[in-house]
């Protein structure tokens, strides 16, 4: 438990609580949830309203809990009381950024903007601006202002990325973005400009080539698979940057590849050659990341069915099929406005067992839908032979309301 300070020390707990800002400001960091460390941040503010660190304090209890009224009301106090203080950004940033659509909060902003137009960390405050309400007329006038003055501000890809992204029809941005990536080739950030750039227009020909001579001259970036990722997943490049995708996953020691892996299976619309490469390495990962590809899986064979037949007609392995399966069931789990067009384009093509299979796991997870349980009932009438039946028979016994269902659509034994 912390400690809090008894009425009867006054003057030594004001000691004791402006000295103990170091202490006080981890705790927050660490623990934003807790009550108790937040109360005892806000006796702590309370009591030290002009130590000089009050800004640091307040400005990681906004980052921890922005929409806290409480806190915005604090924050908003303490920007009235030091409307010329330069580290005010540090408490407006993650402000605007925990609410970007807040009127208050942009207010907030736009005023302190409009103080500090030369500040040289006010696209601290412009890009969650940005990002927050891209299509603003006001916010993006406020955003071209500042970068027009800030050309080869090299912060500036941090207003710019959010710009290109909230406005990727706009010429004026995009040729803004590219401006600024000729005239800072070799900025160790540039990959993050570029990224959006290749959201909004990946089969212009000026971003393609930003975007393969970034990959071409940079090949052992840590950020690399990040930008190789977008640069599939949007197919930038055509079939270039699946080739691409797959010689990275071939190097030995590659940061990062559930990124690519996940690329592949969507971009590739979950190609048996994609879903091959994607089970060989699902060992390498981390349980978190193995997830992260599964749920990608999931997503690319439920929009693609005849590619998910495909792939239990091509992929041999045993447990390879356990997989499909089960991811089969979860994109049906995931996306249900899609079971419909999937077992029409590649459920009814499987084959018996591939199907009592799938019906086994869409049971067990479960998986709701009147659609499927059509499906169930009209699969247990034409397969009784099938080994599938009778494991399936005994997991609609767990389901009482579903086997009640099923039992109205068709002759079950008793």
């Amino acid at each position: 438990m912390l400690s809090r300070p008894s009425p009867g020390r006054a003057n030594e707990d004001d000691s004791e609580l402006a000295g103990g800002f170091g202490v006080i400001a981890p705790l927050v960091k660490g623990n934003p949830t807790s009550e108790e460390v937040v109360d005892l941040a806000r006796t702590w503010l309370a009591a030290n309203k002009d130590h000089p660190q009050v800004y640091w304090l307040l400005a990681t209890l906004v980052a921890v809990i922005p929409t806290s009224k409480e806190v915005i009301i604090l924050a908003r106090t303490w920007l009235a009381d030091n409307k010329e203080h330069p580290q005010a950004y540090h408490i407006l940033a993650p402000l605007v950024k925990g609410n970007p659509t807040s009127e208050e909060v942009v207010s907030l902003a736009r005023t302190w903007l409009a103080d500090n137009k030369d500040h040289p960390q006010a696209y601290h405050v412009i890009a969650p601006l940005v990002a927050g309400n891209p299509t603003s007329e006001e916010v993006v006038a406020l955003a071209r202002t500042w970068l027009a003055g800030n050309k080869k501000h090299h912060q500036a890809y941090q207003v710019l990325a959010p710009l290109v992204a909230g406005n990727p029809a706009s010429e004026e941005v995009v040729a803004l973005a590219q401006a600024w990536l000729t005239t800072n080739k070799k900025h160790p950030q540039a990959h993050q400009l570029i990224a959006p750039l290749v959201k909004a227009n990946p089969t212009s020909p000026e971003v393609e080539q930003l975007a393969w001579t970034w990959l071409d001259e940079n090949p052992d970036h840590p950020q690399v698979s990040n930008l190789l990722a977008v640069v599939i997943r949007h197919l930038c490049g055509g079939e270039k940057a699946l080739q691409r995708g797959e010689e990275y996953l071939c190097r030995p020691g590659c940061r990062h590849p559930e990124q690519i892996l996940a690329a592949l299976l969507t971009a590739g619309k979950a190609e048996p050659r994609y879903v091959r490469l994607a089970m060989a390495r699902l060992g390498e990962l981390t349980p978190r990341h193995r997830n992260f590809v599964l749920a990608k899986l999931s997503t690319a064979l439920i929009h693609n069915p005849k590619n998910a037949c495909r792939c239990l007609e091509e992929i041999a392995e045993r447990r390879s099929h356990d997989i499909l399966y089960l991811s089969c069931a979860f994109g049906m789990k995931m996306y249900p406005e899609r079971i419909q067009a999937f077992i029409e384009e590649g459920f009814r093509r499987m084959t018996a067992h591939d199907q009592g299979q799938i019906l086994l796991r869409i049971v067990n997870r479960p998986v709701e839908s009147p659609d499927l349980d059509a499906l169930i009932a009209g699969w247990l009438d034409d397969n009784y032979r099938q080994r599938e039946y009778a494991l399936l028979l005994s997991a609609l016994q767990q389901y009482p309301d579903r086997l009640q269902r099923v039992q109205e659509l068709c002759m079950l034994p008793e």
